[in-house]
């Protein structure tokens, strides 16, 4: 079985949750007392939409100039339901789309992959009657997936091959959110997924695989 894992600046992300407890503790005070309507009052349909971009540029060292370069996007789209003040349940779609090239001056790998998940999930909003609300979430998630393979050596013929998979696993988030309104919320969100691709065809030539990956993106939350 290979892993192929995708990570966020280590960097980046440390300074993204250092401002987030900067700010809730900033604004924990001053908005103790404000009169907004639980936007995540028990009984409220919540509709959740989030976006994240990642790319990365390595060169490996070695004699032959290697380098890899991975760009990966991802989409999620949520509808949820508050069964207590605070706490959602939600389904939801997550589309994602990853690309791979490593290459040198005898190959050229390039590996394109897609997947949808339909995904349960439950999140917490904490800080009730601030307009920042951390929040943090886990969820489960299974669709299908699909791979498509490029690969160019030097003296050889161009292969190609695409393998498709069952897809399932795991997604982890935390966040900050700040709401306008009782209805309107924007967020900055960091999200952990681990998910594992099963070849559908049982072809022996192809493995199934684990990707891993961390991203950093935005959001909106719309509240009924």
């Amino acid at each position: 079985m290979k892993t192929i894992t995708n990570k966020t600046s280590k960097t980046i992300l440390l300074v993204i949750m250092s401002l987030f407890f900067v700010v809730v503790t900033v604004n924990a005070q001053d908005n103790k007392d404000s009169d907004l309507e639980n936007p995540i009052g028990k009984g409220r349909i919540i509709l959740d939409a989030d976006f994240a971009i990642l790319s990365t540029d390595s060169k490996v060292k070695d004699a032959y100039s290697t380098t890899i370069d991975s760009k990966k996007n991802e989409f999620d789209f949520h509808v949820g339901y508050a069964i207590i003040d605070n706490l959602i349940i939600s389904l939801g779609l997550v589309h994602d789309d990853t690309d791979l090239t490593t290459k040198n001056q005898f190959f050229k790998s390039v590996e394109s992959a897609k997947s949808n998940l339909f995904t349960l999930s439950t999140t917490y909003f904490f800080l009730e009657g601030n307009k920042f609300r951390p929040f943090a979430g886990v969820g489960y998630g299974f669709g299908k997936g699909e791979t498509d393979s490029l690969l160019e050596i030097t003296g050889a013929p161009t292969t190609n091959s695409v393998t498709e998979s069952n897809v399932n696993g795991f997604v982890g988030t935390v966040g900050l959110a700040y709401f306008i309104n009782t209805h309107i919320g924007v967020e900055v969100l960091y999200s952990y997924s681990s998910l594992n691709h099963e070849d559908k065809d049982n072809n022996p030539n192809t493995e199934d695989f684990t990707t891993t990956a961390s991203l950093i993106g935005l959001g909106v939350t719309v509240s009924f």
